[in-house]
């Protein structure tokens, strides 16, 4: 018979069984043991992660976290996402409103803490009767945005600024975005500022205050901090936009001049300044400074030093802080108050083209035209005498030949050599003289470097020079139409074309980095432009002033400015209706759409800079977007368009076709109308001097004050009169490519490393014909 336990042992009976059955689970035996997670959650980027936050009826700091490292540099831009629960919302009529707060501080706090007196504050908070989105760093700072709507998603931006150059400086400027566009970086929708605000950030988080309840539900998100507008937004780089302009905190005028006429000039100004250091021409500053680093620049050493001045009293911190932000501004310099001295040369292609006395010759009997006597008077020179006449049908295959590039047997005209008019009319004339040009003008049908793709639109270029011969445009017009033919009014899509010449520039289309990708291309079309039309090789002067011209480093950046608001784009021609730009918009709408989605993925995957390209792109449009997009790219191709110049100076705002690149220049406008022009310090894109206006080099006299002179300027001063290097150019080429070798036998250098000219005034004489003629080419090949 059994018999009952005591309950105490019952109980040590029932532990210990339980404890094996744990044992046997635990070791594979047995039934399974209640599900549960060993660890937290392994996710990647593609898994979102939010924050619902809810308020205490006091001031409460539920989410904070630390940066990486402080953040002390001149801009920091941060964002968050956030969505406020309509039915928790108070309304100042029915409460107290609402206050909720993301900050930023040198320092965490505690859950109590204020976060508040000079700490950047962006959030929610009450404005005239309405809860708004808010920016301060103080009651008495606060500045206001749109209307906070319930039950809906917002995104909201911030940029925190010093706008002095010292890492000490506060961050004394707070913009504020609310759902903001990709343009809209220079357009913030609240701005406040404080003189006594934070100089670091090691700390964000989010406050809620006494407006928020308990019952409050507010869900945050996608919080990031970044360096930049675009690298915030993470933009791709069809959206590529500026970074903002050095806020200026000094005038060269009112404060810096009068320091360097106070403490510098009695030594360093004049032709005859001691060591011959000038600080009374930028030219000469620049090889003293380091243009946005005073630290760097030996000029602000010597005097933070005190080595300069070395007679009398060092200069004040108050003179030290002037000069230092002058130099860390970009050296901004009055050309009104202190003109860059007019270079002086006396070498023959920089003097005035004067018509010359025709020469008399002892062997008259000889000279047809003047061109002969001022080859007979060489030949008295030297002793020799014409070689004889030749043939008439040695002279009838010579000039079919150089004119034609035909002989006399391919073409219908009897006695060539008496027909030149005929000659010129040939339809052959333009193709053989157009091909000479073709080559001056770099002409291709691809791209260049690497990544070579065709160009298929680039042969209207060729066609439009052929034609230009034949039809014998004057060389004025021929010159005026391919610097600025999309300047000219009334739009023509001739003139359109002919700016061919500047797109003509190689184009690479591997280069990530926009900014070299677009100065390759402007240092490409300053240096065709100036060998093509001045005769000058202009390139060493990208780094430094010319060690044999006079053209300095500034002369160059002035001519690149004239292009720098512009580049190469496949241009819609008479077609370009608003039905046609709007089929363009609905394309690259597409397109967009569908490259974000790839980058965004991408970014959610943890690859910061993520690189697409537009292959993958249009792999990744689907459904009846991909047919849409198909249909609207057979209906581009189908209209007529040329490889040329797009530029915020054309007439029109001429439709802009996709063309095939694998990393393009931006094509949004906003982004050309914004740039501005930078002498290169070395020719590095990355150190930018200072800011320059368009204009011609210095040593043809001044350009005009307006800095936005156009290329038509540019086109009207080299087609002038009194320019005396255009028209010497021009026929010495013609002349060469009649006889094989120019006057001046350096046809693409007339500078002073070049040649100089057999015939000096025979070049001026043929020069100044045809100026007199009208600038007529045909009048040049008769003569």
């Amino acid at each position: 018979m059994s018999r009952s336990l005591p309950l105490q042992y019952h109980s040590a009976v029932v532990a210990v069984c339980w404890t094996l059955y744990v044992c046997c689970v635990s070791s594979g035996f047995g039934q399974a043991q209640e599900p549960g997670f060993r660890e937290q959650w392994k996710i990647n980027g593609l898994v979102g992660t939010k924050f619902e936050i809810t308020g205490t009826g006091s001031r409460s700091n539920p989410l904070r976290r630390q940066l990486r490292a402080p953040f002390m540099g001149r801009e920091l831009y941060f964002r968050f996402r956030m969505r406020y629960a309509a039915s928790s919302i108070d309304t100042p009529e029915d409460g107290d409103g609402e206050f909720f707060v993301f900050w930023l501080d040198d320092r965490e706090g505690a859950n109590g803490s204020t976060h508040s007196g000079g700490v950047p504050n962006v959030g929610v908070h009450v404005a005239g009767g309405v809860n708004r989105f808010m920016a301060r760093y103080a009651p008495d700072s606060q500045k206001f945005a749109e209307k906070l709507v319930g039950d809906r998603d917002f995104l909201v931006v911030g940029c925190l600024r010093k706008t002095d150059q010292k890492v000490s400086a506060p961050f004394g400027r707070l913009d504020v975005w609310v759902d903001p566009q990709p343009m809209d970086r220079d357009r913030p929708h609240a701005t406040t500022t404080c003189a006594t605000a934070i100089n670091r950030v090691a700390w964000v988080g989010f406050s809620t205050g006494g407006k928020t309840e308990l019952d409050d539900r507010i869900t945050v998100w996608d919080i990031d901090v970044a360096r930049s507008w675009n690298g915030i937004l993470g933009l791709p780089t069809s959206h590529n936009s500026p970074e903002p302009a050095q806020v200026a905190t000094v005038a060269f005028g009112k404060h810096v001049l009068p320091i360097l006429r106070k403490r510098c000039f009695g030594c360093h100004a004049g032709d005859d300044a001691e060591h011959g250091v000038r600080l009374d021409v930028l030219d000469e500053v620049l090889n003293r400074t380091t243009p946005r680093n005073a630290q760097a620049s030996r000029l602000y050493q010597l005097v933070s030093m005190g080595k300069m001045p070395p007679d009398g009293p060092r200069l004040s911190a108050g003179e030290l802080k002037v000069l230092g932000a002058w130099i860390n501004e970009g050296l901004v310099w009055d050309e009104e108050k202190l003109p860059t001295p007019v270079p002086q040369t006396d070498h023959w292609a920089f003097q005035p083209i004067r018509r010359p006395v025709v020469p008399k010759v002892k062997n008259s009997s000889w000279v047809r035209t003047p061109v002969d006597a001022f080859v007979a008077r060489r030949h008295e020179q030297l002793g020799v005498v014409p070689a004889k006449e030749a043939d008439p049908d040695t002279l009838d295959r010579r000039v079919t030949l150089d004119l034609l590039g035909l002989p006399p047997s391919s073409i219908e005209i009897s006695q060539p050599a008496s027909q030149i008019g005929q000659l010129l009319a040939h339809p052959a004339y333009g193709e053989r003289w157009g091909r000479h040009w073709l080559d001056v003008a770099r002409w291709a049908e691809s791209n260049g470097h690497q990544h070579n793709r065709d160009r298929k639109h680039a042969w209207r270029y060729r066609d439009w020079v052929v034609n230009s011969f034949n039809s014998n445009m004057s060389y004025a017009d021929f010159v005026r139409a391919q610097i600025a033919g999309d300047e000219i009014r009334p739009t023509q899509d001739e003139n359109l074309i002919a700016t061919g010449f500047l797109a003509a520039a190689q184009y690479s289309g591997n280069e990530l980095d926009k900014d070299i990708q677009r100065n390759d291309i402007l240092v490409d079309v300053v240096n065709a432009t100036s060998s093509a039309f001045l005769g000058l090789t202009v390139e060493c002067a990208q780094c430094h002033t010319h060690k044999f011209d006079p053209i300095s480093i500034r002369d160059y950046y002035r001519l690149q400015a004239f292009f720098a608001r512009g580049q190469p784009a496949n241009l819609i021609l008479s077609s370009g209706t608003p039905r046609v730009r709007a089929a363009i918009d609905e394309r690259w709408k597409i397109y967009d759409t569908a490259r974000d989605r790839l980058i965004d993925v991408k970014r959610r995957q943890g690859i910061a800079n993520p690189i697409v390209i537009p292959k993958n792109v249009i792999s990744a449009i689907k459904g009846s977007q991909k047919k849409r997009f198909q249909e609207l790219n057979t209906q581009l191709a189908g209209l007529q368009q040329a490889w040329a110049w797009q530029s915020v100076t054309s007439a029109n705002p001429n439709a802009v076709a996709p063309h095939d690149m694998r990393f393009p220049l931006p094509r949004d406008p906003s982004v050309l109308a914004a740039v501005e022009s930078f002498l290169l310090i070395r020719g590095d894109v990355k150190s930018p001097g200072p800011v320059v206006a368009p204009g011609w080099p210095a040593v043809f006299g001044p350009s005009p004050r307006d800095s936005r002179i156009s290329r038509t300027g540019l086109a009207e001063w080299l087609t002038s009169p009194e320019n005396p290097l255009t028209a010497r150019v021009w026929v010495n080429r013609v002349w060469q490519w009649h006889f094989g070798r120019g006057l001046v036998e350096t046809s693409n250098d007339l500078g002073t490393q070049g040649t100089v000219p057999t015939h000096p005034e025979l070049l001026d004489y043929l020069a100044r014909e045809l100026i007199d003629s009208g600038w007529n080419t045909h009048h040049i090949h008769k003569l």
